[in-house]
């Protein structure tokens, strides 16, 4: 069959990496997430620790940085644009080499071009589902990790939104939009495959 790839947009805390994990496994294909740091450390030439430290993160406003000392400008670029380009390159070169999941980074924006079947699938819950993942899997409270997951989310739309121009988890960008409290993880990853096999792609 045909390559295909999934993007997995997510609120913070809704499973979308262990739902990208365990799509991979079941499906055997490969799944894009903290590896898209390593490959795009080498191909812009940053180290590891400050693609980790910068990605998903939009351009400051140029005030802003000077006030704070923070222009973060190298080149004619900020270096957030960079790193996006970067890694939107490191994406397209992954879907051009085989059936693959993307996890996050504009993954469904990015490909929208490429001349690959695409699904885009945005994940989601409740915000008390998500606080009992984050303050397990962290080890915080629950208004700590409430405030952990309204932080990451602000800070994922305001970098998606600035980069595609579109909005951050609109329906109309993706193929599903997935509440994963309702099945857990486990009944969403079998939901996924008998939507690929309706689309005819496993």
């Amino acid at each position: 069959m045909a390559n295909y790839v999934i993007t997995i947009g997510r609120e913070h805390g809704s499973g979308g990496r262990y739902l990208g994990e365990e799509l991979a496994r079941v499906l055997g294909i490969k799944c894009y997430d903290s590896e898209l740091i390593a490959e795009t450390a080498a191909k812009s030439g940053f180290a590891e620790g400050f693609v980790q430290s910068h990605e998903e993160q939009r351009p400051q406003s140029f005030l802003y940085s000077l006030v704070t000392g923070s222009a973060g400008f190298m080149g004619d670029q900020p270096v957030s644009v960079q790193l996006f380009q970067a890694q939107s390159d490191v994406i397209r070169n992954a879907a051009r080499a085989g059936s693959c999941i993307i996890i996050g980074r504009c993954g469904n924006y990015v490909l929208r071009e490429e001349n690959v079947t695409v699904v885009n699938l945005f994940v989601h819950a409740p915000m008390f589902a998500r606080v009992a993942r984050v303050s397990e899997r962290d080890n915080l409270d629950a208004a700590e990790a409430e405030r952990k997951i309204k932080l990451t989310d602000k800070e994922r739309q305001a970098y998606y939104n600035f980069f595609t121009g579109e909005h951050w988890g609109d329906a109309k960008d993706y193929d599903l939009t997935i509440d994963t409290s309702k099945l857990g993880i486990p009944g969403t990853v079998t939901l996924v495959q008998e939507y690929l096999k309706l689309r005819g792609l496993i």
